[in-house]
């Protein structure tokens, strides 16, 4: 591994030490199983949209109207899939799109910043009821 040496703001020249071998061998691990979290749930997502297409057919039959908008209400699902998908998968610092899931830490290559997992509660929901 190379070091690279930068600038610093006083006039001299600043050398970062390299990474571990560790560091980069976790980094690769992370990717990867982000990557298969990413495919085990890209087909949960899908089996709706089919589901609303063949539904909007079996509608068309009865009556066109009802059908065509069953139908468009799967194409506006999917879209907001798509946009969510996009929305969680940048990253927040350079923008760069990252193949992960919401709840998963990954790496930036582009940056260089660790992306913490994005929390659904802030607080835990009370447990007595």
């Amino acid at each position: 591994m190379d070091s690279a040496t930068s600038v610093c703001p006083c006039g001299g020249r600043a050398t970062r030490r390299p990474r571990p071998e560790q560091e980069v061998f976790e980094e690769e691990n992370q990717k990867i199983e982000t990557i298969w979290k990413y495919r085990k749930i890209a087909y949960k997502l899908s089996i709706p949209m089919i589901a609303i297409f063949f539904l909007g057919c079996l509608l068309t039959i009865v009556h066109i109207y009802l059908g065509i908008a069953v139908m468009g209400l799967g194409a506006l699902i999917s879209i907001g899939y798509s946009l969510a998908g996009l929305y969680y998968n940048c990253c927040p610092f350079c923008g760069r799109l990252l193949n992960r899931i919401p709840l998963s830490d990954v790496f930036c290559p582009q940056c260089g910043k660790r992306i913490k997992p994005v929390e659904k509660y802030k607080y835990s929901p009370p447990t007595d009821l």
